[in-house]
């Protein structure tokens, strides 16, 4: 006789999957938080070389003469939306699957025994680095979203406007859970990436399609 079923619909694997990571982090956050001041200082030591990290995008604010213009409760809601595309554009235009199977791969890569060990060292810190720079770019993104979500509120109150920026806030906060989630197995480092993706560990596997 199989094991009763814990979680019945997506919705709720998906609720089950984050709760899973923040007890994960939870558990490990005084290494992580350790791990993480190290590699800052590490990565920015003077004469320090690294890989070219992904570049920030800057969130341009509407002018004032738009906002006169027009609706400015619109206004804000269409720069949540148009949010939505600079994400896709800092993604290349792959699917989220694919770009977090990509962020997960770079670890792999260094993990794999047919590379010399100062080469694995240099991959890794690469894909630590660059791991961390998605974080930050993400970051400022929810950031800018924040700042849309409190514009439309103040200006339009509770209603479909209001709606759909919390419907990209949330998209966002999702991709950010499973960048940290991913940041948490790569500092703590208890299992090999290969082993986790193969037994479907990450968040993102639990949260996005491929």
């Amino acid at each position: 006789m199989g094991r009763p079923r814990k979680y019945f619909t997506e919705h709720d694997k998906k609720a089950a999957a984050c709760r899973n990571s923040h007890k994960y982090y939870d558990k490990n956050k005084a290494i992580i938080s350790k791990k993480r001041r190290r590699a800052y200082r590490k990565a920015n030591e003077p004469g320090t070389s690294s890989t070219k990290r992904p570049s920030r995008i800057v969130e341009q604010k509407p002018s004032n003469s738009e906002l006169n213009q027009r609706d400015p409760a619109t206004v804000w809601i269409e720069r949540a939306h148009h949010l939505t595309y600079q994400v896709d554009e800092y993604m290349q235009g792959k699917s989220m699957f694919q770009f977090f199977q990509d962020v997960c791969n770079a670890f792999i890569l260094e993990e794999s025994e047919h590379h010399q060990a100062s080469h694995k060292q240099a991959l890794k810190k690469s894909a630590r680095e660059v791991t961390q720079a998605h974080i930050t770019v993400l970051n400022s993104f929810s950031r800018s979203v924040s700042t849309y979500h409190a514009k439309v509120l103040q200006l339009a109150g509770v209603g479909s406007g209001l709606e759909q920026v919390q419907k990209v806030q949330g998209e966002l906060r999702a991709v950010l859970q499973c960048l940290e989630d991913i940041e948490c197995y790569a500092i703590t480092q208890e299992e090999r990436f290969s082993d986790l993706l193969k037994r479907r560990k990450f968040l993102f596997q639990k949260t996005f399609t491929s």
